[in-house]
């Protein structure tokens, strides 16, 4: 065991490797899981540290873009440096499982549903524009359908861009999979198309919204409708369709949006 330990110390990062890594690419995506610690990726000076909120506003002068998806030990400092940062795009992923205090609780989640706004609404207000995705779980065991709705709710008082959503599947050997669930796996059905039906109008209004705009985009590759041949990303990761030769894979490019649905936007390079 030690032997495989040090085997995975030797392939830690350091600051400046990872600087390295930064400014050598276009587009760099740094998945920031604070409440598992950096230890594991970062070292500095041989010991194991972790990647601070300086560091990461530093690494962000490194590239043209970097996004930064965090988890639920986002705090009010990484969202000031993100938004002093003309490198960070305003894109956050922050997952929120729940709207129900009495459900996050029994999940284990270390924060409550007002502790989460909070945080997302000073963030709005640092960055205004910001693109906001996020996890919720639908049926976690013993969840009432009251509860589920307070998850809706929640939803719609955000209004965010994205979601991942998932009805709960349990685990064996978890504390959650020998817990009381009297619920049918139909009433949980019933309220999951609820929480998309909410979703799924509000992303198609919030991409309807761009109809007309110009954005930046990165073009990342092909796609197989014959239309639309090329697929790319905004800023804020959202999916772009176009028009255009594939030449521009791998560039940046301005994209004048002409469509839209509730997936991704439509449009041509110009």
């Amino acid at each position: 065991m030690q032997n495989q330990e040090n085997k995975r110390e030797k392939r830690k990062l350091t600051l400046p490797q990872l600087k390295l890594i930064v400014g050598s690419a276009a587009l760099v995506v740094l998945t920031v899981l604070l409440t598992l610690g950096l230890n594991s990726v970062f070292r500095h000076d041989e010991k194991p540290t972790h990647l601070g909120f300086e560091d990461i506003g530093e690494l962000a002068t490194q590239a043209a873009y970097l996004t930064i998806v965090e988890d639920i030990d986002a705090s009010r400092e990484l969202f000031d440096v993100m938004a002093h940062s003309q490198h960070i795009p305003h894109y956050i992923h922050l997952p929120f499982q729940s709207g129900n205090d009495r459900v996050l609780k029994e999940m284990n989640r270390r924060y409550t549903r007002q502790q989460y706004l909070d945080l997302v609404n000073y963030a709005k207000r640092v960055m205004p524009g910001l693109v906001l995705t996020s996890d919720v779980i639908i049926g976690f065991p013993g969840e009432t359908e009251a509860e589920a709705m307070d998850t809706v709710s929640l939803v719609e008082e955000v209004g965010f861009d994205a979601l991942f959503t998932f009805i709960y599947s349990p685990r064996p050997g978890t504390k959650a999979a020998a817990m009381p669930d009297p619920a049918t796996r139909a009433e949980k059905q019933k309220w999951f198309d609820r929480l998309l039906e909410v979703q799924n109008h509000m992303s198609a209004k919030l991409h309807a919204a761009y109809v007309g705009k110009t954005v930046r985009v990165l073009v990342d590759g092909e796609s197989d409708d014959p239309e639309y041949p090329l697929t790319s990303r905004t800023e804020g990761n959202r999916l772009v369709r176009l028009k255009g030769d594939k030449a521009l894979i791998g560039q940046f490019a301005d994209v004048a949006v002409t469509g839209s649905n509730t997936w991704a936007l439509y449009g041509e390079a110009v």
